[in-house]
């Protein structure tokens, strides 16, 4: 054996401990750490602004929520806005002909079976 000790060479992982992130990139503007999150733990509320753009979202937190739920909340409703029949069906993409055989696919169903 050389003797070579793996447990030495990793540097520790930033985050310091229990110092969680409460700033974020906004999804709008995408700028990096310029969203910052309030946790209202008397009304529940937390909320997130974006210091660059401006935009701002809340949603209603729990005594254990963290800044990252607030956050990942917001992505969420942007992910749905941006992309409402994504939300609506996950399943039945275009494209999608479960068990025809595809031997004599050849423009049949165009001519005989036309919708009617």
């Amino acid at each position: 054996a050389m003797g070579k000790s793996t447990s030495k060479r990793k540097p520790p992982p930033k985050k310091g401990p229990g110092k969680l992130d409460s700033v974020f990139t906004c999804p709008f503007c995408n700028h990096e750490k310029a969203c910052s999150v309030k946790m209202d733990k008397e009304r529940r509320v937390g909320s997130i602004e974006c210091k660059i753009c401006s935009e701002t979202f809340s949603t209603k937190i729990t005594s254990l929520s963290q800044p990252i739920d607030v956050y990942t909340d917001w992505i969420d409703k942007c992910e749905e806005v941006n992309n409402p029949t994504r939300a609506r069906s996950p399943t039945g993409a275009p494209g999608d002909d479960g068990g025809h055989d595809d031997d004599d696919a050849g423009g049949l169903d165009e001519e005989e079976y036309s919708d009617n």
